[in-house]
């Protein structure tokens, strides 16, 4: 996908930084292991830049405090993309506001690269105090090369590359959201997807 490189936020959030940053009723949600690499060594050792980050939800295990700190001192993204009442979220974390682009679902922008990045409908949740439950909104992501179209057509060697990320979103039984996205901006390249941590039985396991 050229040299564009996207970091779901879930990664970075979940694997890099030693301390997560939940209120202090949950201050003993913390690492069993020590992070494959630190914000520090992916920016200051191996010289990475992200041009992007997409953030799926508002909870700690997705969008980390401490995480966005590091990343936002070291200017290591560019781009922000979050769903829509989360500026404010990121901005209070350390976030430069010009750098963040808030979306709701079915919203297209082409700021990055000439990518598309698409913010996409989620089951799922927000909350990150007792009072703000679904005050924010709460989404999958697609990017999608530049010469890709809005709608699928057969699959072939030359279709465009293509990336979805699931976030925290459950399967819907109501409704076809998954066969709505396909639809509409597959088939994709690749895609990052939860495993049912919404499941009862993967709960109580």
């Amino acid at each position: 996908m050229y040299d564009f490189l996207v970091v779901c936020f879930v990664f970075l959030s979940c694997f890099v930084h030693p301390s997560p940053s939940p209120p202090l009723l949950l201050s003993s949600s913390r690492r069993y292991t020590p992070p494959a690499a630190t914000v520090e060594h992916l920016s200051k050792v191996l010289g990475l830049t992200f041009d992007a980050c997409v953030i799926s939800h508002d909870h700690f295990d997705h969008l980390d405090a401490n995480s966005i700190a590091s990343l936002s001192k070291l200017s290591a993204v560019k781009k922000w993309f979050v769903p829509l009442g989360t500026k404010a979220v990121m901005v209070a974390c350390g976030a430069n506001p010009a750098d963040v682009t808030e979306m709701e679902w079915w919203q297209e922008s082409m700021d990055v690269e000439g990518l598309k990045i698409v913010c996409l409908p989620a089951q799922h949740w927000c909350s990150r105090r007792p009072w703000d439950r679904n005050k924010r909104l709460w989404a999958t992501w697609a990017v999608i090369a530049a010469s890709s179209s809005s709608s699928s057509s057969s699959s072939s060697s030359s279709s465009p590359s293509s990336f979805f990320f699931g976030g925290d979103t459950g399967y819907p039984t109501s409704f076809p959201l998954f066969k709505q996205i396909g639809l509409k901006y597959g088939p994709f390249t690749a895609a990052a997807i939860p495993i049912g941590a919404y499941v009862k039985q993967y709960r109580n396991s």
